[in-house]
């Protein structure tokens, strides 16, 4: 009986010491998990206050490109209009112009924040998955930005040429505004009237603003429907 009684207090108490130690370790993954936890919660955060960041700089940037593109339009919409009436109008004025011809915007993308996040892997602690498909969505088209890339291979491939070939060679460029001496004819609006390569590049270019401006104004609605998702979000947390 003696003999039993040991046994019975030894089994008690390595059975509270295994109780003891299985409870320290549940206790120490528990703990675990909660600073794991708040690691994610906090980077989830950061990332969605950076990307909130460059969402309102990719908004200030292509409402800007938008006004400039605009601009570029109602000057290029001028040149026809002198085209049509070429004696009414002053050479040199015509020419500033033309400057609009060899002018561009096109969109930076901030995507520090989603590019970091992506090669990290941390994009996953974006719970929302609405949000994180948006995210993901808006990057996708916005990278793509096929209008842009056309827009200066355009003024390099077609613009330029056209743009040294015909307006350069004059006295008003010359003479007017690199303020050189020469022997060069004064500026023929009559004969660029008539002229089917110039007004041909006109065209391009009014068209590619066009085209432009429509992808800019798309990224926006874009750019202000996950920022105003983004913001709720930040606003729950």
């Amino acid at each position: 009986m003696i003999s039993t009684s040991k046994i019975r207090t030894y089994l008690n108490s390595a059975l509270g010491e295994i109780l003891k130690v299985v409870i320290g370790i549940l206790i120490a993954l528990q703990v675990n998990t909660w600073v794991e936890q708040a690691k994610e919660n906090t980077e989830e955060l950061r990332i969605l206050q950076n990307l909130k960041q460059d969402l309102l700089s990719d908004i200030s940037q292509l409402e800007r490109d938008v006004e400039s593109g605009q601009n570029r339009q109602h000057k290029i919409d001028s040149i026809f209009d002198i085209l049509y009436k070429p004696k009414d109008y002053n050479t040199t004025k015509f020419l500033r112009l033309n400057f609009a011809l060899a002018d561009e915007n096109h969109f930076d993308l901030n995507s520090g924040t989603f590019d970091e996040s992506m090669a990290s892997g941390t994009i996953k602690t974006i719970r929302n998955n609405s949000i994180r498909q948006q995210i993901f969505n808006y990057y996708r088209i916005t990278k793509k930005n096929y209008t842009d890339n056309n827009t200066v291979k355009q003024i390099y491939e077609t613009i330029f040429p056209q743009f040294f070939k015909t307006l350069v060679p004059s006295q008003e460029f010359i003479g007017g505004f690199l303020n050189k001496s020469t022997h060069l004819p004064n500026l023929d609006i009559e004969t660029l009237a008539l002229d089917k390569e110039y007004i041909g590049v006109l065209t391009l270019k009014h068209r590619t603003e066009y085209h432009q401006i429509l992808s800019w104004k798309e990224y926006v609605k874009l750019a202000r429907s996950l920022l105003d998702d983004l913001e709720k979000e930040l606003e729950d947390k």
